[in-house]
């Protein structure tokens, strides 16, 4: 996903613990994959909306 969509690995972490950009597989050792559908949604600047708001 990393060479697709220009991000660092380490941007790519940070998208996951923020729940940002949930990979769709992650291994026992920690690898994340992502999907072709993710990785065309990103492409196009969609984002997921899963936030909610508190207050």
């Amino acid at each position: 996903m990393s060479e697709l969509t220009g991000l660092h690995p380490s941007s790519l972490r940070r998208m996951h613990k923020s729940f940002e950009l949930a990979p769709e597989k992650v291994t026992a050792g920690g690898t994340r994959y992502y999907s072709e559908e993710q990785i065309f949604h990103y492409l196009k600047g969609e984002r997921p909306n899963n936030r909610t708001v508190i207050g």
